[in-house]
C-alpha cells in the first residue's frame, strides 16, 4: 500500500468512528458543545505493524483497575510482542468478544494525549500473528464524559517510547 493509500485508509476509519460515536445511544461525546471532530496525529505506516501473539490460557483473568477505582475481572486474550526504538514490549491484551482490547500508556501521555493512556482494538486472528496499527489508537470515553467508567492500562502495558499516532487530547491545555 502507498502512503496515499494509507493516509486514505486511516482518514476513512477515523471518520467512520466519529460518526458511530454520534449515532451512539449514550454518545459520550454527545454533550460536548461545538464538537465536531476529534483531534489526531497524522497517520505513519511505521505505528501499524505486525507482531507475534503469545495467547494466554482460556480461563485466565486480570482484576483490571477501573476510572472508579472498583476492579473489575477481564478475561486474558495473551500478549502483543513487539519492539520499538531497540526495547521489546509484551503488552497484555484483553478478550472483549469480537476483538481484543489492547490499553496501553506511552510517552505521549498528559502531553499531547490523555494521561491516564488510550485504547486500540485489535482484530482477532486465528495465528500467532496480529496486526496492531496505533494509528487507531483512542482515547477511552471517560475522557469526554465523567458517567462513563473506564480501564486503567495495568503498568505492564507502559511502553516508553513515544507513540505519536492516533488520537489526541480533545482539548488543549
Amino acid at each position: 500500500m502507498n502512503q496515499q493509500d494509507f493516509n486514505s485508509e486511516t482518514l476513512e476509519n477515523r471518520e467512520s468512528y466519529k460518526n458511530n460515536m454520534l449515532k451512539m445511544e449514550q454518545s459520550p461525546v454527545a454533550e460536548i458543545s461545538n464538537f465536531n471532530d476529534f483531534r489526531y496525529f497524522d497517520p505513519k505506516e511505521k505505528w501499524k505493524m505486525f507482531v507475534d501473539f503469545e495467547s494466554s490460557p482460556s480461563e485466565e483473568t486480570f482484576p483490571m483497575v477501573m476510572t472508579d477505582q472498583s476492579i473489575s475481572a477481564i478475561k486474558m486474550a495473551g500478549y502483543a510482542i513487539f519492539t520499538i526504538e531497540d526495547k521489546e514490549y509484551r503488552l497484555m491484551l484483553f478478550d472483549e468478544g469480537e476483538h481484543y482490547l489492547l490499553p496501553f500508556t506511552d510517552g505521549t501521555n498528559g502531553e499531547e494525549t490523555y494521561g491516564g493512556g488510550r485504547y486500540i482494538n485489535v482484530e482477532k486472528t486465528s495465528n500467532n500473528k496480529l496486526m496492531i496499527d496505533f494509528n487507531e489508537a483512542h482515547n477511552f470515553y471517560c475522557v469526554y464524559n465523567v458517567a462513563f467508567v473506564c480501564p486503567v492500562p495495568p503498568s505492564e502495558n507502559d511502553v516508553e517510547a513515544r507513540i505519536d499516532a492516533g488520537e489526541k487530547v480533545l482539548f488543549l491545555k
